[in-house]
């Protein structure tokens, strides 16, 4: 996480910087803005995504987070900013970012004003900004609707629905990207599978344990293959990555309300999710405190954003309000001895350390490792 996502705001530095000494023509001037706008969008994901794993505290601002670098150089040994200063730059670059979009840019594809909403929600919700999380929730659901029961099937086993999707990584033939072969190693048979604990939280009418399950499994044989961004027609397995989904931004609401002790409106976001996904009646949802509406935000989170990518940091964020950690489920066989089996609520590991590399080659940064490392 830390190299690629450095590597990445590099690349974006040095093409800002080359970008100063162009002047484009009044025919070009719109893909110059655009291709700006882009590297912004994308340079403030990249220090978010830092900041969300190795910050030593999101929501505090004066807090040791990440180096923000938003410069080129062949020798800088930055030092950690803090959370407020890395915070500042991120939101710096998405004003940059809809100063420039030209007008009407909307291509799923690539980097929007949505998508810069988005990202605002994601870290509102992270910081702790509940007002401001459900403020750019609302500005989203407005304008998207939650893709039915056979829509989501579509969207990702084929790419054939994208309704409710408002970023999305457009897969291509040759960047050996396919998704699928993170679980299954080329035919090889699967690299991870689906835990039995959540595979059991799935009810049978719920079309998501359809699109989670590949077909080829053995639940009997305990045989859970993940069928997540299934291979495609095509065979190169280049189904696209939905980066963004309208369904996260109704569970980012549903939490922030849930941290407001506004129940009732947790409850119906929720229940929103559930009804788009299951065939038949979900039954009502009804929360009672905070301990008890988070809870049940994060087990919706669980179900609806499965191998996207944001278990890991729902637990840590919420972890405070559940005193819960990673639990793995040994009476299912989901974990074996001597593996860890748990990570405690309280464990400094869910601050990810800095990669030694790093710290070799870095000796300002060397004195600010992460506690427990």
């Amino acid at each position: 996480i830390w190299f690629n996502r450095y590597a990445g705001i590099n690349d974006m530095n040095r093409l800002l910087a080359a970008a100063a000494s162009i002047s484009p023509s009044a025919a070009e001037q719109d893909q110059y803005n655009n291709i700006l706008a882009q590297t912004y969008a994308f340079r403030a994901l990249a220090h978010y995504e830092l900041l969300l794993y190795y910050a030593i505290d999101i929501t505090d601002n004066t807090a040791l987070g990440v180096p923000y670098v938003d410069y080129v150089s062949a020798d800088a040994t930055p030092g950690r900013d803090t959370v407020g200063d890395v915070l500042i730059g991120i939101n710096n670059d998405l004003d940059q970012a809809l100063a420039l979009f030209p007008s009407g840019t909307s291509d799923i594809n690539y980097a929007t004003p949505d998508f810069v909403t988005f990202l605002r929600a994601r870290i509102a919700l992270e910081t702790g900004d509940n007002l401001a999380a459900i403020s750019y929730s609302n500005t989203l659901i407005a304008k998207y609707s939650l893709a039915n029961f056979s829509d989501y099937f579509a969207m990702f086993n084929e790419d054939a629905n994208k309704s409710e999707v408002i970023w999305n990584y457009n897969n291509v033939q040759g960047a050996n990207a396919g998704i699928n072969f993170i679980w299954n190693f080329s035919g090889q048979g699967p690299k991870w599978e689906i835990s039995r604990e959540l595979f059991e939280l799935y009810t049978d009418d719920d079309i998501r344990k359809s699109v989670i399950l590949d077909p080829v499994s053995d639940t009997d044989g305990d045989l859970l293959i993940i069928g997540k961004y299934p291979i495609n027609s095509d065979a190169l397995a280049i189904n696209d990555y939905k980066g963004m989904r309208i369904s996260e931004i109704y569970l980012i609401r549903a939490e922030a309300y849930a941290k407001s002790s506004q129940f009732d409106l947790a409850a119906a976001d929720v229940e929103a999710v559930q009804t788009a996904r299951h065939i038949g009646a979900t039954g009502t949802v009804e929360y009672n405190s905070v301990l008890e509406a988070v809870e049940g935000v994060i087990e919706e989170r669980r179900l609806e954003l499965a191998f996207e990518g944001h278990r890991y940091t729902d637990i840590k964020r919420v972890r405070a309000i559940t005193n819960k950690g990673i639990e793995r489920a040994e009476d299912l066989g989901d974990c074996d001895s001597p593996y860890p089996c748990t990570l405690p609520a309280s464990s400094p590991k869910f601050i990810l350390p800095i990669p030694t590399g790093e710290l070799n080659g870095n000796p300002v940064i060397s004195a600010q490792q992460a506690p427990g490392y």
